[in-house]
């Protein structure tokens, strides 16, 4: 009888550490997956916000060049746009973008949406709050924080021939006009900054019309289903940590005795299940992204928006990160805390009592 319950303890065990890897290594992806914190601090983190003048350019360059190839002739509209575009580098974005979208206000919309995102996958509400706010940067094209960032660029230039002004058409972008000139350059791009800002509306809703999409009947039915499986989700992923702590329970029923045994029979398990945990999280979380990294950039045409590419790779790699940060803190605590169990069990090790001396 005694050996049956220690085979299934060895058993028990067995199914301890593959559960114990589970819950270490997938209850991050599964409980925080679809929280928009972990998002918010990922873009943050990645300096999305501050990259994004610069990855804007990058875009509008690579689109107005596809445009112009398209073409064929390279000529007309098409083709000036190029021009200008390609004579904008990245401190001009980081210039003009930036004071018309700063940093600090595309985070707090970007957050806001995120925010709503989670309040409608998790509640199935569209809230007012699902839209992307674009009155602050209508009135800063609209105001003087884009023409003064716009003399602050032209500052950097040098000074413009009669060639290049004339074919600026009044709006420079590669040289710096002359002090009479200025002005006139200044208003000139005011207006069409002006034109541009009533032309956006004052929001770009996000989940409009989701509520009415989400209904548990018809072609949609597809959106309360993905909104079941994250609750399913995060629940297994709440709840999933109770099935190794019983199974802890049922080997310490099963086969310990002793508080050695005890030590012993927890310690191994910890121990085995903390080194794979570790292993495997720490392997994915270097090797993984070097891997990922490497064949998304491997066969990148010469032309590509090599800026973007980077900048999704590394909100990727901080995903990856993020969510596998608790996995090498669980698994090294469980390496810990099997191999202090397991050196306890040692220095508690019965004493060899030696035999009795007998008299000659």
């Amino acid at each position: 009888m005694q050996s049956l319950l220690r085979f299934l303890a060895v058993l028990v065990a067995i199914a301890f550490v593959i559960t114990t890897l589970f819950v270490v290594v997938m209850c991050p992806w599964l409980k925080v997956g679809s929280r928009a914190e972990l998002y918010k601090d990922v873009l943050a983190n990645e300096r999305i916000y501050e990259r994004m003048p610069a990855l804007v350019g990058e875009s509008l360059r690579t689109a107005a060049a596809a445009r112009e190839h398209a073409d064929g002739d390279g000529e007309g509209g098409a083709h000036a746009l190029s021009e200008a575009l390609r004579e904008l580098d990245a401190e001009d974005w980081n210039t003009l973008l930036g004071a018309a979208v700063p940093a600090s206000v595309l985070r707090a919309e970007v957050e806001r949406g995120l925010d709503a995102a989670e309040q409608f996958l998790h509640a199935g509400v569209a809230t007012d709050a699902a839209a992307i706010s674009l009155v602050e940067v209508k009135r800063r094209l609209a105001g003087p924080p884009l023409t003064e960032a716009y003399a602050a660029m032209l500052a950097r230039k040098p000074p413009c021939t009669p060639a290049q002004w004339e074919s600026s058409m009044g709006v420079p972008v590669s040289c710096r006009p002359s002090p009479d000139q200025m002005a006139e350059a200044i208003d000139n791009f005011g207006r069409i900054a002006q034109a541009m800002a009533g032309e956006l509306p004052d929001s770009i809703p996000l989940l409009d019309g989701l509520e009415r999409l989400a209904g548990p009947e018809g072609d949609f039915a597809q959106i309360e289903s993905t909104r079941s499986t994250i609750r399913q989700a995060e629940a297994i992923g709440h709840w999933s940590p109770v099935v190794p702590i019983a199974m802890a329970l049922l080997i310490a029923l099963l086969a310990v005795r002793t508080f050695r045994g005890l030590l012993l029979w927890w310690g191994i398990p910890c121990f085995i299940a903390g080194v794979i945990a570790t292993l495997v999280a720490g392997g994915f979380t270097g090797v993984g992204i070097a891997m990922m990294n490497g064949f998304a950039t491997a066969d990148l045409p010469p032309d590509a928006p090599v800026a973007i590419v980077d900048a999704i790779l590394d909100v990727v790699s901080g995903l990856v990160r993020a969510l596998m940060a608790p996995a090498l803190l669980g698994g090294a605590l469980l390496c810990g805390g099997g191999l202090a169990a397991l050196v306890l069990a040692f220095v508690l090790r019965p004493k060899a009592v030696p035999p009795p001396m007998t008299r000659g």
